[in-house]
């Protein structure tokens, strides 16, 4: 489920190179049958705190934790993503303490990946930029 999620949100994009990542999304599924964990699609082993624990910095860290959040589903469906204040908290309860710039860092890392897009004034949203923008 989580992986036909993953597949239609780089669909929805409308970049050649997110096509052909889903295009092979695609392929994987229907080689194994069935849809697995997108933790293990994604090669993270175990679960979120083991997985935010290692070696990585503290902005890959939270843009892990918020990419996990991202894959799973939790963010409603308008696309709009909780406030850099909201996220904060969110991070240091689940063990990331993050300064706002790092969480920053951690965001534009998303955004390259095209997960999200932010713009000034307005917010964070899931997805690459589109045409309708809230």
């Amino acid at each position: 489920m989580a992986m036909e999620r993953l597949e239609n949100v780089l669909r929805q994009t409308g970049n050649v190179r997110d096509e052909i990542i889903a295009n092979g999304i695609e392929s994987f599924r229907k080689l194994r049958g069935r849809d697995i964990p997108i933790g293990i699609f994604l090669g993270i082993e175990g679960n979120a705190e083991q997985s935010l624990t290692s070696k990585n910095t503290l902005h890959k860290q939270a843009a892990d934790a918020i990419r996990q959040r991202i894959l799973a589903g939790e963010f409603d469906s308008s696309g709009k993503l909780p406030s850099e204040t909201l996220f904060l908290q969110q991070l240091k309860e689940s063990g990331i303490g993050v300064s706002r710039m790092t969480l920053r860092e951690g965001m534009r890392i998303l955004a390259e990946e095209r997960l999200i897009f932010r713009v000034q004034g307005k917010g964070t949203f899931l997805g690459a930029r589109g045409k309708d923008i809230p």
